[in-house]
C-alpha cells in the first residue's frame, strides 16, 4: 500500500498563484457562476458580459478569481462544495474537457487599466489588451498575472501557439501609448478583435478576464493594503465602470469577452445604485465559509489518510473560529500547529496535548499568531479567586466553543463562571441548546419591519442586505460539536445560544458583522425565546463569554475596523504616516486620543486638542473642554445638548472597570464645589460595566446618575475615534477640519459609527427610532447634533443652564428644556442614515456618491 502525499497547510496564506491548496466552500457562488457562463455562451448573446463578485476584505475574492482561471487551465487543486445531499465533494466548473478548452483565462489588476484617459467606449477593450500583453510578449515574471499568462501559454502550445503572431495582431512593436489606445475610438477594439481571430484558430471561443483590486482607497487603507503602485477607484472611476456596463455599443464589439470583476462592498453598493445596469450584469455577494464546510474538509483529508498530524478534538474548529472565517489565516494557524506537533513528536513526547496547551505554546513561538490572531495577555490578566483553575479556563477559552455542562465538575464550573477579565466582564457564561425553524426565523424578521428582497432581507435605513441563511449558519458555529458538522434536513437549525438576550445580540454581531445584525438578533430572540432572559436551569452548555472572545480574538476585532482617509493621495499618505508614528502608544495615551476624537465628533470642534481636566488622579484618563481665555469663551463650541454648565464645561473620560468608574465619580464630584456641577461623559469597552451602571449597587454610582453618562463603544468605534483624534501637532500634510478640505474626504465604515447616545425626544415624548445607529444629522440651522442619551434626555441632567435648544431628528425641530411645548404635534420622520455631525457634507459615514 503506497503512502499518500500529505496535505500541507499554507504557512503564508492561500492567496497566491500557481495554486498549491484547494478551495473550500462558496457553493452558492459556484452554482451561480456555473449557471452564468453556460447561460451567456448561447450564440444569441451578442454582448461582452460582466459578473461582479462582491465581498469585504479577507473573505477570499482574489483566491476565488484564481480558482476560476485554474479551473480553465485544469490546474485547480480542487474546489470542495456541499451538494444537495449535504455532503462535501469536489466540484467541476465545466462539463468536460471540450467545454473547458473553449475558454482562455487571463488576469489583470485594476491598477494596470486605471489612467487619466479612461472612457466608456474603450473600457472593455483596453482591459483585455493589457491582460493579453504578457501572453504576446512571451516573457513571464513572478507576478500573479505573469504566472497565469504562463499557464495559458503552456496550455496553448499544444495547439501550436506562437507568441509572435499574437504580438503582431496586437501591434506590440508599435508601442501604442495609453492615451492613443483610449482616445482612438477604434484602435483598442481593432487590436483585440485581431488577437481574438488568432486565438480562435487555436480553438478558443471565449476569453475570461479576472479584474482584481476593485476597491476604494479608503478600504485599502483600512486593511493596510495601500501602496504607491496601486490605484483605487474614486467616484469618477466607479461611475465610468457603471456606464461601460450600461452602454451596449462597446459591448457588442467584443461579444466573446467575459469579465469577472472582484469588487469591494463600496464598489458593489455603487454599482447597485446604477439602476440601468441591473439587467446587464450578474452580481454575487460572498460570505465567510461555513464552519461545517471547513470541518468536513479536514475530516475528508483525515479519512483519506492525508493529514500529516493528528489533532486534538475541537482544535480545527477553534482555529477557524480564531481566524474569523478567513481561510487564509486558518491555513497560517494550522501550519503553525503542524510544526508544533511535529516538533513534539521529534522530541519523543507521546502525550496528546490539549487545545489550550497547544495555543498557549503557539503564542510564545509565533509572532504572527501573537500579533494578529490571539491576545494571549487577555488570559494572563484573568482574575480568579482560585488560580489553580486557570489552566481549565485557558483551555475553555482557546477552545472557543461551548461544551456540555457535564464536561466539568460543579466545582470547576463555579470557578470558571466566577472568573473576570481586566474589564470586570465575565470570562465564561452559560448557553442553552435550541432548534429554530428557518421559516419562523424569516417571519420574525418580517414582523420586525425587515422586507424580503429575493433571497436577502433589507431594513429601512440600512443599505447592505442581510442574508438570514448565512446568519443562522454562522450562529450554528457554536453548535458544530452538537451537529457533527451535518446540516439538518428538516428546515431547522441546531444552535447553542447564551442565556441572556444582550449576550445573544452581541454574539450575532460578532459572528455576522452587519449594520442590521443587532436588529435581526432581537427579532429572533423575541420570536423564539420571548421578552425575558432564559433561566439558569435551562443551561445545557458552558463556554467562553462573547465579551471575552471579542477581547481574545484579534481577527474578530479587526474585521470590522475602518479608516479615515483623504481623496488626495498626499494627504492620505501623511495621515497614515501620522498613525504609524503612534503605534507605540501606551494604553492610556490611546484612550486619551479616542476621547479627543469623541470630543471633536460630538462638538464639531476639529481643532480641539486634549485639555487637562484638573483631576489629579493620574490613573484616570480624563480630558476637559478648553478653559476661558482672552479672545475665547472656552467650553463646548457648537453642541448645545451638553451645554449644561454655565461655561460649557464637560469632562470626557475612559474607564475599564468598576473601580475606575467609582474613582472617576469621586474625583469629578470633588470639583463641583470649585468648578460647579459639570456633566461627565464616560466611555468604556465593557458592556458588563454599562449594564451594571444601569442598576448600580454602589451609592457613589447611584448618585452619579445625576451628572454622568456612560457609553459602551464597540472596537470599530474605538478605532474610528482614534483615527480622528490625532493631535493637531501631528497633522502634518493633512487637515482634519472638514470645513476647509483641500479635496473631498470620506469616513468609510463597514459598520457606520455611532455616538452611542439615545433617549427621549422632548416634543414627541418617545425614544428615537433606530437612534443607536444615528451618529448625528445636520441641523437645518447648520448645527450637528447627537441623538439623545440613555434612558432620559440630555436636558434632564442637573445644571444651571437648561434653556439651550436641542434639535430632534424625529421632528426636524429644535426642542427646548421646557419640555418641548413648541414642538408638540410636529410631523415625525425616520432618523436619517448615519452621518457625522459637523461634517459640512465632506465627512460622512459611507463612500460618497460619484
Amino acid at each position: 500500500m503506497t503512502n499518500k502525499a500529505k496535505h500541507q497547510w499554507a504557512a503564508t496564506g492561500v492567496s497566491s498563484y500557481p495554486l498549491s491548496h484547494p478551495i473550500v466552500g462558496q457553493g452558492r457562488f459556484f452554482e451561480a457562476f456555473r449557471h452564468f457562463i453556460h447561460l451567456v455562451d448561447d450564440e444569441a448573446e451578442k454582448f461582452a458580459h460582466v459578473f461582479a463578485v462582491v465581498a469585504r476584505w479577507g473573505i477570499g475574492k482574489s483566491r476565488l478569481g484564481y480558482e476560476l482561471v485554474a479551473q480553465i487551465n485544469d490546474t485547480s487543486r480542487g474546489w470542495w462544495v456541499r451538494g444537495d445531499d449535504g455532503a462535501l465533494s469536489k466540484a467541476q466548473l465545466f462539463h468536460d474537457d471540450q467545454d473547458r478548452d473553449q475558454y482562455l483565462g487571463l488576469y489583470v489588476r485594476y491598477s494596470q487599466v486605471a489612467n487619466d484617459y479612461n472612457n466608456v467606449d474603450n473600457w472593455f477593450a483596453y482591459g483585455l489588451y493589457k491582460a493579453l500583453l504578457p501572453l504576446a510578449r512571451g516573457t513571464f515574471d513572478g507576478s500573479i498575472q505573469g504566472q497565469i499568462a504562463k499557464e495559458a501559454a503552456d496550455r496553448l502550445t499544444v495547439a501550436g501557439f506562437d507568441a509572435q503572431r499574437l504580438a503582431a495582431a496586437l501591434e506590440v512593436s508599435a508601442k501604442h501609448s495609453d492615451e492613443t489606445l483610449y482616445v482612438d475610438p477604434e484602435l483598442a477594439t481593432r487590436l483585440c478583435q485581431a488577437a481574438y481571430a488568432y486565438l480562435q484558430s487555436l480553438g478558443i471561443k471565449y476569453v475570461l478576464v479576472v479584474l482584481d483590486e476593485l476597491e476604494t482607497a479608503a478600504e485599502a487603507a483600512t486593511f493596510g493594503l495601500d501602496s504607491t503602485d496601486i490605484k483605487h477607484l474614486d467616484g469618477r472611476a466607479i461611475k465610468l465602470m457603471g456606464k461601460a456596463i450600461k452602454e451596449e455599443d462597446p459591448r457588442r464589439k467584443l461579444p466573446w469577452l467575459r469579465y469577472v470583476a472582484l469588487c469591494s462592498p463600496a464598489i458593489g453598493d455603487e454599482l447597485r445604485e446604477i439602476q440601468s445596469t441591473v439587467r446587464r450584469f450578474e452580481m454575487e455577494e460572498l460570505q465567510s465559509n461555513a464552519f461545517s464546510d471547513v470541518s468536513d474538509f479536514v475530516q475528508a483529508l483525515g479519512d483519506d489518510g492525508r493529514l500529516a498530524e493528528s489533532y486534538p478534538q475541537g482544535l480545527v474548529e477553534a482555529a477557524y473560529a480564531m481566524s474569523a472565517g478567513n481561510f487564509g489565516w486558518f491555513n497560517v494557524i494550522m501550519a503553525s500547529i503542524d510544526e508544533r506537533l511535529r516538533d513534539k513528536r521529534l522530541r519523543g513526547e507521546t502525550d496528546t496535548p490539549t487545545v489550550g496547551s497547544l495555543f498557549d505554546e503557539l503564542v510564545r513561538v509565533s509572532g504572527r499568531v501573537r500579533q494578529h490572531v490571539l491576545d494571549h495577555n487577555a488570559i494572563a490578566m484573568l482574575k480568579m479567586p482560585d488560580r489553580s483553575h486557570l489552566a481549565t479556563a485557558r483551555d475553555l477559552l482557546y477552545g472557543q466553543l461551548p461544551v456540555p455542562l457535564d464536561a466539568y465538575s460543579a466545582e470547576t464550573r463555579a470557578a470558571v463562571l466566577g472568573a473576570r477579565n481586566e474589564y470586570d466582564e465575565p470570562v465564561v457564561t452559560l448557553f442553552s441548546r435550541v432548534a429554530w425553524d428557518g421559516l419562523e426565523a424569516a417571519e420574525a424578521l418580517r414582523v420586525s419591519k425587515f422586507t424580503r428582497d429575493r433571497g436577502m432581507w433589507r431594513l429601512g435605513g440600512v443599505d447592505q442586505p442581510l442574508d438570514l441563511g448565512q446568519l443562522l449558519s454562522n450562529l450554528g458555529t457554536y453548535a458544530i460539536h452538537e451537529t457533527k458538522g451535518r446540516p439538518r434536513t428538516d428546515g431547522k437549525h441546531t444552535l447553542v445560544v447564551p442565556l441572556r438576550q444582550t449576550d445573544f445580540v452581541h454574539l450575532v454581531s460578532l459572528l455576522y458583522p452587519h449594520p442590521a445584525a443587532e436588529d435581526a438578533a432581537r427579532a429572533l430572540w423575541r420570536r423564539f425565546l420571548g421578552a425575558e432572559d432564559l433561566e439558569p436551569d435551562t443551561a445545557t452548555h458552558v463556554g467562553p463569554s462573547v465579551e471575552m472572545i471579542a477581547r481574545l480574538d484579534l481577527r474578530h476585532r479587526r474585521q470590522g475596523q475602518t479608516s479615515l482617509i483623504f481623496r488626495d493621495p498626499d494627504q492620505n499618505a501623511a495621515h497614515e504616516a501620522a498613525l504609524s508614528a503612534l503605534r507605540a502608544q501606551t494604553e492610556q495615551q490611546r484612550a486619551r486620543q479616542m476621547l479627543v476624537g469623541a470630543m471633536r465628533v460630538i462638538d464639531q470642534h476639529w481643532a480641539y486638542d486634549a485639555v487637562a481636566s484638573g483631576i489629579r488622579d493620574e490613573s484616570l484618563t480624563v480630558i476637559g473642554t478648553a478653559p476661558r481665555s482672552r479672545g475665547a469663551s472656552g467650553g463646548l463650541v457648537t453642541f448645545d445638548g451638553l451645554k449644561l454648565h454655565p461655561r460649557g464645561r464637560v469632562l470626557f473620560a475612559w474607564v475599564k472597570n468598576d473601580d475606575e468608574l467609582v474613582s472617576l465619580c469621586k474625583a469629578a464630584s470633588t470639583q463641583f464645589g470649585e468648578e460647579g456641577r459639570t456633566p461627565v461623559v464616560a466611555f468604556t469597552a465593557s458592556r458588563a460595566l454599562a449594564d451594571r451602571m444601569a442598576n448600580p449597587s454602589v451609592q457613589t454610582l447611584r448618585d452619579a446618575k445625576g451628572y454622568l453618562l456612560l457609553y459602551q463603544l464597540t472596537s470599530t468605534e474605538e478605532h474610528i475615534l482614534h483615527q480622528v483624534g490625532v493631535a493637531t501637532s501631528a497633522c502634518v500634510g493633512f487637515r482634519l477640519d472638514p470645513r476647509h478640505p483641500p479635496r473631498r474626504c470620506a469616513f468609510v465604515a463597514t459598520h457606520p459609527p455611532r455616538v452611542p447616545v439615545r433617549g427621549v425626544c422632548p416634543p414627541c415624548r418617545g425614544a428615537h427610532p433606530r437612534a443607536d445607529r444615528v451618529v448625528g444629522r445636520r441641523d437645518p440651522r447648520g448645527r450637528g447634533v447627537a441623538s439623545g442619551v440613555p434612558d432620559r434626555p440630555l436636558h434632564a441632567l442637573p445644571g444651571k443652564d437648561r434653556a439651550h435648544s436641542r434639535w430632534c431628528p424625529r421632528t426636524d425641530r429644535h426642542a427646548r428644556g421646557d419640555g418641548g411645548r413648541s414642538g408638540e404635534g410636529a410631523r415625525h420622520a425616520e432618523a436619517a442614515p448615519a452621518r457625522l455631525p459637523g461634517c459640512g457634507g465632506n465627512l460622512t459615514a459611507g463612500e460618497p456618491r460619484a
